[in-house]
């Protein structure tokens, strides 16, 4: 019984885990490289994340540069982050790097990126629903005993509670950040 519980505290901590490292990518001071990690490119017919491509560098706050490893991926690098633009990248090229600028947070563009915090945060609480589902299911076919069911239903709920507290004050201090000017 211990060993389902510990199951799910690990479990719980590598969701809020994940979590913090999505979160880290909204951000709206400074940009960072892995604002383009979802980014991929037809490399030779097989789709190819960017940073396998490219080195992808802080130039400034406000700009990323791309220097694809192959001059010919530049037009192909451009597309792909204008096709998946979800920070709103202004993206110019000199021909050999590729320029991805991200203009001033407007009160508009704040407020996308707290929807899209607001929906990262809901997809962590919905895993960690399901990480209850399946501990109280591994508990109750685990114990015959109803005591022993409803004392280890009671510390998993209690794990739960804590769980989405935590995720909750991570949404919280993530939204006033980007809403702060």
């Amino acid at each position: 019984m211990e060993n389902l519980l510990n199951n799910a505290e690990i479990t719980t901590q590598k969701a809020l885990s994940h979590l913090q490292k999505v979160l880290a990518k909204f951000n709206a001071n400074k940009v960072h490289p892995d604002m383009l990690k979802n980014i991929s490119i037809d490399y030779h017919g097989i789709d190819s994340p960017l940073e396998q491509l490219a080195t992808i560098k802080i130039s400034n706050n406000s700009t990323l540069t791309i220097k694809p490893w192959e001059k010919k991926l530049t037009v192909a690098i451009q597309k792909a982050i204008l096709k998946n633009n979800e920070h709103d990248f202004n993206i110019k090229s000199d021909g050999e790097i590729v320029y991805a600028t991200r203009p001033s947070l407007t009160e508009e563009s704040r407020t996308k990126i707290v929807k899209q915090v607001d929906k990262k945060a809901e997809e962590s609480k919905v895993v960690i629903r399901n990480i209850r589902k399946t501990i109280k299911d591994k508990i109750k076919q685990a114990t015959k005993s109803e005591d022993e069911i409803k004392r280890a239903e009671n510390e998993l709920q209690k794990l739960i509670n804590s769980t989405i507290k935590k995720i909750e004050a991570l949404q919280e201090a993530k939204k006033k950040e980007i809403m702060k000017i």
